[in-house]
């Protein structure tokens, strides 16, 4: 990732290339991958590692589920290309905060975090990440800069640039995922690509 952000994109892919060798199943190597492929323009290498990055997003908040005691949670191979639904997530932040766990409300809010920003930066698709925002409300305050980035992307996928720039400004101090939504660049890339983005 440090190689990605530094501006040495093609060894960040090499080296992340490298890792799926050695381990398939690799979230952050996937994403170095997709990050790269989206920006050089690889439509099919983006398609099958934005595929596998959502499998294995998705088999995170399964898991957590299932651990809550949803015995539908049926995680899927991390190579699964076509989307599929998970249980509704503000029925499953129930079950997880019924438990009583914090390792398993911690687990569970961070799979929902991470699964909300790649359903708006990676997939542009607002209504699925909507939920998942929702259901971590109930685990993290409302001045929570991973919920405020959240609610800053939504906004800013579904075109409502100025309360996007209100919410990403109010964090982006403390958390460069916000700092990236408030670049002209995000903003050029959202519109001009928002067809490829999806499909």
């Amino acid at each position: 990732a440090r190689l990605l952000m530094s501006g040495n994109p093609r060894d960040a892919a090499a080296l992340a290339t490298r890792v799926l060798a050695a381990d398939p199943n690799d979230y952050s190597a996937h994403l170095i991958r997709l990050s790269h492929d989206r920006l050089h323009g690889d439509p099919g290498s983006t398609i099958i590692h934005r595929s596998v990055a959502r499998t294995l997003l998705m088999n995170r908040f399964l898991e957590a589920a299932r651990a809550a005691g949803d015995i539908t949670a049926t995680t899927r191979p991390a190579d699964t290309i076509q989307p599929f639904r998970i249980p509704d997530p503000i029925a499953i932040a129930v079950r997880v905060d019924a438990t009583g766990d914090n390792e398993l409300r911690r687990t569970f809010a961070v799979a929902c975090a991470d699964l909300a920003f790649f359903h708006l930066y990676f997939e542009n698709t607002p209504q699925p990440a909507a939920d998942l925002i929702e259901a971590l409300r109930r685990f993290l305050p409302s001045d929570s800069p991973t919920l405020v980035r959240l609610e800053g992307w939504r906004f800013l996928v579904m075109g409502r640039d100025a309360e996007a720039r209100v919410k990403l400004s109010a964090v982006a101090d403390r958390d460069p995922l916000a700092a990236l939504g408030l670049a002209p660049v995000s903003y050029t890339h959202l519109r001009a690509h928002e067809t490829w983005l999806t499909i």
